[in-house]
């Protein structure tokens, strides 16, 4: 099951629903679940953006962001935050690896905010420094890459608690080596949801260090587990947000294409 979602701006605090746009449709955020919302990527920030969620306390409006997109969508991403919370009660952004589009608006971000910044230690060195290959500011985006500090290097393993969710940081190596996901445990429904990053669908490169033999061994990881729902780092085409169900079946093919045909793998992850 697909399920993609057509999007309302929603007030963390009243529930409120704005008026459908019309014309020119702005960024503005989606609540995909209670304490779940979409803040940046694609239509909501800037196109080259990854996803952006935002897990809030509802009652005290403490919350955590996994990813933070890049300065092109930085903007909106602020806007998108102050519709449904105050980014003074940020106290982290998990980055799910250390690329561009994932992270690097968070220079800006730290800026304005006393927000800390984790990353996989793997991965960490390529923020500090600005790694124009490794965080594919340059090659690829043709972006420069401010460099920050990473406040806590992760390992996986580590749990976090925000509202009515558990956060579990998963070390998910391949795309890079210190790509990480985050599982949701969400304890009104017992429902479990995989927050992948780009574990599942990014690009390979050797020249970000990507390992074809630790990205199978992180399918086999995620295999072993139950999963209700994925929320993609990167959308389906066409899509404006995604919460993905029968993941066990996407995650199976995905692995099955990664054993035989690495470019199908590549090219039909969301189909």
């Amino acid at each position: 099951m697909t399920v993609l979602i057509k999007a309302k701006a929603s007030n963390l605090l009243t529930g409120r629903t704005a008026a459908p746009k019309t014309g020119h449709d702005k960024p503005h955020p989606v609540r995909l679940l209670p304490g779940l919302f979409q803040v940046g990527g694609g239509l909501y920030s800037h196109s080259r953006d990854a996803c952006s969620y935002l897990i809030a306390n509802e009652s005290t409006g403490e919350c955590i962001m996994i990813d933070s997109g890049s300065h092109s969508g930085y903007d909106a991403l602020r806007a998108n935050f102050r519709q449904v919370g105050d980014i003074k009660q940020l106290k982290l952004v998990i980055g799910t690896h250390c690329h561009w589009d994932h992270v690097e608006a968070f220079g800006h971000l730290c800026q304005d905010t006393q927000t800390k910044f984790a990353l996989h230690r793997l991965d960490a060195e390529a923020v500090r420094t600005g790694d124009p290959d490794l965080t594919c500011a340059g090659f690829f985006y043709n972006e420069p890459f401010h460099p920050f500090p990473v406040d806590l290097e992760l390992e996986g393993g580590e749990t976090y608690e925000v509202g009515d969710y558990r956060l579990e940081i998963l070390h998910l190596p391949g795309h890079t080596p210190g790509c990480i996901g985050v599982k949701l445990e969400y304890s009104r429904t017992g429902q479990v949801i995989l927050i992948p990053g780009d574990s599942v669908a990014g690009a390979f490169s050797k020249r970000i260090n990507s390992s074809s033999r630790a990205w199978k061994s992180t399918m086999r990881k995620l295999m072993r587990q139950n999963f209700d729902f994925m929320l993609p780092n990167h959308l389906p085409n066409g899509a404006q947000t995604a919460l993905l169900g029968d993941v066990a079946n996407r995650l199976a093919r995905s692995n099955r294409q990664l054993q035989t045909d690495f470019h199908a793998f590549m090219d039909n992850q969301w189909n």
